[in-house]
Order: structure tokens, then sequence, then C-alpha cells
């Protein structure tokens, strides 16, 4: 072997430098050939690890809501929040996106408020609280998103409704049923916002009043 090697390099340190210049572009071809295959492997690797990620890292989680409107026989238009998957919990977020009479109106998101759960009251408490804020929706269980209410006292002439949780967005109409109008309503957007769900539940709705005299109506309409 030791003679073959010393009778290789005896021929070859005879060589012409174009000889010497072919042999170096051939080893560098190799060395190239090599180092692009490493760099091929690598990347399939890469791609199997992406593509083996858990279904959880892929596909986000979405609340699993149903959301029913409420007016009628009621002095407040509701929205109630049935839960249909997994105990939760949720906060509301309101904003006004329409008012039907062509005033001006805020635009600004705002909390949504809860109607209280609490049945019994005592004398000086007539009214339960509504509660701003994070509420507790177990699996199969529902809640009260208080939406609207009566802003004006029963058999006056002019009648009117605020949006409840925003200072001074209300509308106003004749209660007179003999009157040539249109009823008013606001186009309201929800979003409800639960930890550990990055999507948020939206819908779009219309509230105003029914007749004249009421009740309140709320329906859903396309964003």
């Amino acid at each position: 072997m030791t003679t073959t090697l010393v009778t290789i390099w005896t021929i070859a340190k005879h060589w012409p430098a174009i000889y010497w210049a072919l042999l170096g572009c051939l080893v560098l071809m190799i060395i190239l050939w090599f180092l692009s295959r490493t760099s091929v492997v690598r990347e399939t690797k890469t791609v199997e690890h992406v593509l083996t990620l858990p279904a959880e890292a892929v596909h986000e989680k979405s609340l699993n809501l149903k959301l029913i409107p409420h007016a009628e026989n009621d002095e407040s238009a509701y929205l109630e929040v049935r839960n249909q998957g997994d105990t939760i919990s949720v906060s509301a977020q309101l904003q006004i996106v329409g008012l039907s009479t062509g005033d001006k109106y805020k635009t600004w998101p705002f909390a949504g408020e809860w109607k209280c759960e609490r049945t019994n009251v005592g004398f000086y408490d007539r009214q339960p609280e509504p509660y701003t804020g994070e509420v507790r929706i177990e699996r199969n269980k529902s809640r009260l998103l208080t939406v609207a209410s009566v802003a004006s006292m029963v058999g006056m002439p002019v009648q009117e409704m605020a949006i409840v949780g925003i200072n001074d967005e209300r509308v106003g109409w004749e209660a007179d049923p003999r009157q040539k109008q249109e009823l008013p309503y606001f186009t309201i957007r929800i979003s409800l916002i639960a930890k550990g769900y990055p999507i948020a539940k939206q819908a779009t709705f219309k509230v105003g009043p029914k007749t004249p005299h009421g009740p309140f109506e709320m329906t859903e309409v396309a964003a």
C-alpha cells in the first residue's frame, strides 16, 4: 500500500498546473455536495417535526355559546348567553355600530352588565345591582346580559330607551300609536371574551321598541 502511494505521488508531482486546478475543483464539488445533503436532511427533520405537532397546538379552542335575545314582557332587552361547553369565566364588551335616526353616537367599546342572579333581596335593596366584569358560567347554564332598558316614566307621551353600560345613549319616540313614525333602534355589536379562548364570540343585534307602547324587540343582524 505504501509503495503504491509513493508511486502515485512520484507521478502526480510532475503533473501540469492545470491538472492540480482540476483536482482542486473536484474536491471542492465533493465538499459542496456533502454540505448540501446535510442541509436537506436537517430541513426534512424540521418539516417532520412541524407535521407531527399535536392537534391542540394547531387548532385553537373556540367558545361553544348559544346566544338568545329576550325582550318580550320586560322593561329591558337581554341577551341570554348559554354555555354549551366547559365551565368558563366570560366578560362582555359592547359597541354601538349604528343608529337608525342618523344622530351621532359614541363609537368606543364599553363593558356589558350582567343581570344579578340573586332572587332574595331586602327591603332596602329592591333592585339587585347588575354586575360588570367576568361571570362564571357552568356547562349547560346561562347568564343574562342587559343590553337596553326603559328610560322614561310609564304613561309619558314620549317614551325612551337607553343602552345599558354607557351614558347618554338613548332614543325617544311618540307613545301614541296614531302617530306616523319610524320607530328608532340601535345596532349593537357584542363580543364575549373568555379566559383560555383566543377568539371572542361576536354577534350583532338590532334593539328598539317593537310598537309605540312596547315591548322592546331584539334581533340578530348581519355584522
